[in-house]
């Protein structure tokens, strides 16, 4: 969990604080996110934290 930073080949810059740089090989990167639910209990909290995850460019907060 936590912020990073995915960046391609030959990026230069200043990775934010808090955040951890992933690099590619390339400038392409797909995402496959998952929260597992264990019963239909679950569903309220699964669903606030799918809320939270997401994918923005540097320049937005």
């Amino acid at each position: 969990m936590g912020a990073h930073l995915i960046c391609g080949p030959g990026w230069k810059g200043v990775v934010p604080q808090g955040g951890a740089q992933i690099s590619l090989p390339n400038n392409s990167v797909l995402i496959i996110g998952r929260v597992l639910v264990g019963s239909d209990s679950d569903l309220s909290t699964a669903y606030k934290l799918v809320k939270q995850i997401q994918l923005s460019p540097l320049t937005q907060p």
